[in-house]
């Protein structure tokens, strides 16, 4: 396991992460391990993995799984998983993700290890030393021109999170918009050698929403499935209402808000100037709008 170090929302330190690290380091730092990683990270190598991970045979594997990455079932509903896959998208007992009801606060729309950053000009997204534009993360130039000045936060799931995601506020979504790659993942080794989001397979959806304005809700799959798997096309939509899950495979979610309409909180702003991240669950808040007023945000 890498050592990673995060804290939680009470400000104790937490060590240790939930990604084998020993396989990573090997594809990613030797030369035989990025020749092996050229066939990993294509789609059909990611399609015989998924074939695999929902045959019963693999429910062979959990018990070690769950050994190996330290994974608590305590919140989880008691069951007994025809695969590998059912286990990784295993559901949790009612009331154990409350989704914060107080609309001028943010609610995180899964579990993460969360980090926030200020976009400008230059400096947009920066994950373990990597630099990335709004621009390049979306495609979209006009649609990253919107969220200069604003705030990107990315919420970086591991093995032990719940891996179903949420609506952060009510308001009215549009269609997914898919952007095809290949699939890296998304661990602390990796993020140290290849530019990961511009790599891998990621869909996104704007949200008008009704308290924080617009806001850009992207997940990101990982090797060697990382499949995302979205509910709903365009609607009007809840918070706290799930969007969708991941499948096996490490996994990313990354929001885009407006200055004007969110502050990320501020254990969440100081954690991430020392490169540390925060522990969150789905459902907590994570930032607020002091533009609120009686339902009607600053757009």
């Amino acid at each position: 396991m890498s050592n990673a170090i995060y804290k939680d929302r009470l400000g104790n330190i937490i060590s240790g992460d939930a990604t084998p690290s020993g396989f990573l380091e090997f594809a990613y730092n030797t030369v035989p391990g990025r020749l092996a990683l050229n066939i990993l990270i294509r789609p059909a190598f990611s399609n015989l993995v998924r074939a695999f991970l929902k045959s019963p045979v693999s429910a062979l594997m959990i018990d070690g799984f769950i050994k190996k990455s330290n994974i608590s079932l305590k919140d989880c509903v008691p069951c007994r998983y025809p695969s590998f896959n059912d286990f990784f998208i295993r559901e949790l007992k009612p009331g154990k993700r409350p989704v914060e009801r107080d609309h001028r606060l943010l609610a995180s729309p899964c579990d993460g290890k969360v980090t926030v950053a200020s976009i400008d000009d230059d400096l947009v997204l920066n994950i373990k030393g990597v630099k990335y534009t709004v621009s390049s993360l979306l495609r979209n130039d006009e649609l990253a021109e919107e969220f200069k000045g604003g705030w990107a936060i990315v919420l970086r799931l591991t093995a032990d999170d719940y891996h179903h995601y949420c609506y952060p506020d009510d308001g009215h979504k549009t269609d997914n918009c898919f952007i095809p790659g290949v699939l890296h993942t998304v661990s602390p080794t990796a993020t140290e050698r290849i530019r990961v989001f511009r790599e891998n397979q990621r869909e996104y959806t704007t949200l008008d929403s009704l308290h924080f304005g617009r806001i850009v809700q992207m997940e990101i799959g990982a090797m060697c499935v990382g499949r995302i798997v979205n509910l709903h096309g365009a609607r009007a939509v809840k918070r706290g209402t799930e969007k969708g899950r991941f499948e096996f495979g490490g996994s990313t979610i990354v929001l885009l808000l407006k200055k004007e309409c969110f502050t990320p909180d501020e254990d969440l702003i100081a954690n991430s100037a020392e490169g540390i991240e925060t522990v969150v669950k789905l459902g907590e808040r994570i930032g607020f709008n002091e533009e609120y007023q009686g339902g009607h945000s600053k757009r």
